[in-house]
């Protein structure tokens, strides 16, 4: 298997991980010169390429990015697989296949890392999400034309344990945002908490306390309820941020304006996290002229008929 990981930062490192623990050995290519361990050619001749590119700016972003070096393959003639690790917006993968003739030879497989544990979290998922193209009346594809088999095989040599979900690419996509919106809405409740009752002044009870009453030993005992599961690794009273949960939360927040992440942004921002970003177009520029030609070519349609 002559597998390329596209894009040589923490995600294609994991990805590259996993993929060594399954017997492959895969060649990695960068934006960065400084990154890349194969050349162009080599890119080309691969028969799977890992998707694992990142701007950390934005989602929006990182999506025009995808598209442009899905682009840039595309013209150069490649022809065989992709594997979508990017987090993109939800639609990205759909728009790809329908472009550039992908569906029979896409899936999008998300990935759920930490930055301070990422060699742990590649090998030891808690579930595995597979965005699988749907194939419509045509049969579904071979094992020479699809990834599909490929990641299977590797989630059940490298993760046995660790139940895959079958989805659509849109809804890994969403997937992904989704749990990172909940994880950081449950660090911000939990750090909202600890600014009002980790000192030793507790006017909610009516008494001076002099234990704070947020301690480590508050935080193991919350933390062992399995409905809850861990915090993420931040502290209570601290903001989240990272690589991964100030962009994903935004993307949403955006969206959603006077929600409860928007509400989720400012109280991090309050804790001293990231501001939110200024609020994205409501639809990529190349979609708004695609609409617009469309538009024009059904009005000169309907003026021909009247003529």
């Amino acid at each position: 298997m002559n597998a390329v990981v596209y894009g040589h930062g923490v995600v294609g490192a994991a990805t590259g991980v996993i993929l060594e623990r399954a017997g492959i050995a895969p060649r990695y290519w960068d934006l960065l010169e400084a990154r890349r361990t194969c050349a162009w050619g080599d890119v080309l001749a691969a028969n799977v390429i890992f998707l694992t590119l990142s701007t950390m700016i934005s989602v929006d972003e990182d999506s025009k990015v995808v598209r442009e070096e899905v682009k840039r393959l595309d013209d150069a003639g490649y022809a065989k697989q992709y594997v979508l690790r990017t987090t993109v917006a939800p639609g990205t993968a759909d728009r790809l296949c329908k472009d550039f003739a992908l569906v029979r030879r896409w899936c999008s497989w998300p990935e759920f890392l930490r930055e301070a544990t990422w060699q742990e979290d590649a090998l030891h998922p808690d579930r595995v999400i597979l965005g699988v193209p749907r194939y419509g009346p045509w049969p579904a594809p071979t094992e020479a034309e699809s990834p599909v088999p490929l990641l299977k095989n590797v989630a059940g040599t490298v993760f046995p344990q660790a139940p895959v979900h079958t989805l659509t690419p849109t809804q890994a996509e969403l997937a992904k945002l989704v749990s990172n919106a909940l994880l950081a809405l449950r660090i911000s409740v939990w750090s909202e908490l600890a600014g009002k009752y980790k000192t030793p002044q507790v006017a909610a009870f009516g008494r001076d306390d002099p234990e704070p009453m947020i301690d480590d030993a508050f935080m193991a005992a919350v933390a062992a309820d399995q409905r809850l599961g861990s915090f993420g690794g931040v502290r209570f009273g601290a903001a989240f941020g990272g690589k991964c949960l100030p962009k994903d939360v935004a993307y949403l927040a955006a969206r959603m304006p006077g929600g409860i992440l928007a509400a989720v942004q400012r109280t991090n921002e309050l804790l001293g996290g990231p501001p939110m970003p200024p609020p994205p177009p409501p639809e990529p520029l190349y979609l708004l002229h695609k609409r617009a030609a469309r538009t024009v070519t059904a009005t000169m349609e309907s003026e021909e008929e009247e003529v």
